[in-house]
């Protein structure tokens, strides 16, 4: 966004248009269900690819040639990357393993098939490694990072695993992304891992247990996931995990709840939707109780829970309840303007129209005081950026050379803008901010069809008669998702 200013007179300048940012991109997450193509050399209808059969472990390593690469892909001694070359059969115990950092091991869009056994892709005590563009099928965990850290996992599919898909134990700072968990024993499971990203995973079907789930895991982030139609819960928090954050995450059809915490501390689940979760009515595969069907708190404390839509046809949405300790401290709704969930429950009267339902919505061991009348909002908020006539705010100013602008973002979509800034800016001429970014427009909270204002002042040397202003900004979705603009 820019704007061009110019001198009038020597009291007055003006900036002209301001900036209308692209529509959000709209992301298409696809499961993807693994298709095996089990054939032998002597089966294979003509034209149709034959798997490899691998009867050992491979070993990938930056050794020469890439350690065992060379049995199955194809090494880039450049990039330590090992890309395989087609379809592998693994024989029982066998798998890939990766023994060095840094190195990437490509699927190249190939399936590689276990019995079961052994792990698709192990990784123990690696750092900086990655694994992509893989379909991995039939092992007792599809990936499993062990005392690892500042790993990638991306475009991986697992299916059939027996124990889990994505396993990480004791692996901390890794990023796991974009990934496909289908029918697996657990989707995607965290046990003394910390400060791990898990962004844009699909996990569905998971067969024994939890989509996704942690155990004595902290500060970790989730966003973007989708953890559907398990036989646990959608969100298996427990026990022992603190300090983690769930933003833009959906669970919808678990046998169990949407969100389970069990001993947990100190989780912001913020922006989340979940659906017609404990279907079942069955406790939690982890040894947790049944809860309330979107999402049930034990023996928890301090956590911070709004702007959540939670849909279900049962009732009550929410519990929160003790066992051996306490669960206290515990936020469902922040003060006006911000509030509370939306729950499908309760979602009337609202009879001064200001967005939250006229009673608190109260269950087990806890109520939300502002539960939103309409589900919250999400999606990159429509704002326009404006700067009216510039101004000297005083004789000294002029003096100085300090031109006042009062930047102006209009909110031109249907859900609120939160946390609304402006973030940088760069000019020309010898113009500079004086400043301090990032500045917060208004109270940074910009409803639809309504506006909020900064000003910024510039130090505008002696004899510059015009110069171009850009101006950047960020803004948040009523989920919690945050947005740049341009």
């Amino acid at each position: 966004m820019g704007a061009i200013c110019r001198v009038k007179r020597r009291h007055k300048r003006w900036c002209g248009r301001g900036w209308m940012p692209a529509a959000a991109p709209l992301v298409l997450l696809v499961l993807a269900a693994s298709l095996v193509a089990a054939l032998s050399t002597s089966a294979a209808a003509a034209g149709a690819a034959t798997a490899q059969n691998v009867l050992t472990t491979q070993h990938i390593s930056t050794a020469a040639g890439g350690g065992d690469c060379s049995n199955i892909g194809v090494w880039n001694a450049t990039t330590d990357t090992c890309t395989l070359s087609g379809n592998l059969n693994f024989a029982s115990g066998a798998g890939v393993e990766i023994d060095s950092n840094n190195v990437v091991l490509d699927g190249g869009g190939y399936t590689m098939t276990g019995s079961g056994a052994a792990d698709g892709v192990y990784l123990s005590g690696i750092s900086g490694a990655t694994v992509q563009n893989l379909t991995v099928d039939a092992f007792n965990n599809g990936v499993n990072l062990t005392g690892g850290q500042m790993n990638t996992v991306q475009n991986v599919n697992t299916s059939k695993s027996v124990n889990t898909g994505i396993s990480l134990t004791n692996s901390n700072s890794n990023m796991i992304m974009s990934n496909n968990s289908n029918a697996d024993g657990v989707g995607i499971n965290l046990a003394g891992s910390s400060s791990n990203q898990l962004q844009m995973n699909m996990v569905m079907g998971a067969t024994t247990g939890d989509g996704i789930s942690l155990q004595n895991s902290g500060s970790n982030t989730f966003s973007g996931n989708h953890s559907d139609m398990n036989a646990g819960n959608g969100f298996c928090i427990d026990p022992g995990n603190d300090n983690n954050n769930f933003s833009g995450n959906e669970a919808s059809g678990n046998a169990n709840n949407g969100f389970w915490l069990n001993q947990s501390n100190g989780n912001t689940i913020v922006g989340n939707t979940t659906s017609n979760d404990n279907m079942s009515g069955m406790s939690s595969s982890m040894g947790g109780m049944a809860g309330a069907g979107e999402i049930a708190l034990q023996d928890s404390s301090n956590n911070t829970i709004y702007h959540n839509n939670f849909t279900s046809a049962m009732t009550p949405q929410a519990s929160v309840t003790t066992s051996m300790g306490t669960s206290t401290g515990n936020v469902f709704n922040l003060p006006a303007p911000i509030g509370g969930n939306y729950w499908s429950s309760w979602t009337s009267p609202d009879a001064n129209g200001d967005g939250f339902v006229d009673s608190p919505y109260v269950f087990t061991g806890g109520q939300d005081s502002l539960p939103l009348s309409a589900p919250v909002a999400t999606g990159k908020p429509a704002l326009t950026l404006a700067a009216p006539s510039p101004y000297w705010a005083s004789l000294s100013d002029y003096s100085a050379g300090l031109l006042s602008v009062t930047w102006t973002v209009r909110n031109t979509g249907t859900g609120e803008a939160w946390q609304v800034r402006l973030t940088g800016d760069t000019n020309n001429n010898g113009v500079t901010l004086a400043s301090t970014l990032p500045a917060t427009v208004g109270s940074g909270d910009i409803p639809a069809g309504s506006s909020g204002s900064v000003t910024f002042q510039y130090n505008v040397p002696a004899g510059v008669s015009s110069w171009h202003a850009t101006v950047t900004g960020s803004a948040q979705d009523g989920g919690g998702a945050s947005y740049t603009y341009p």
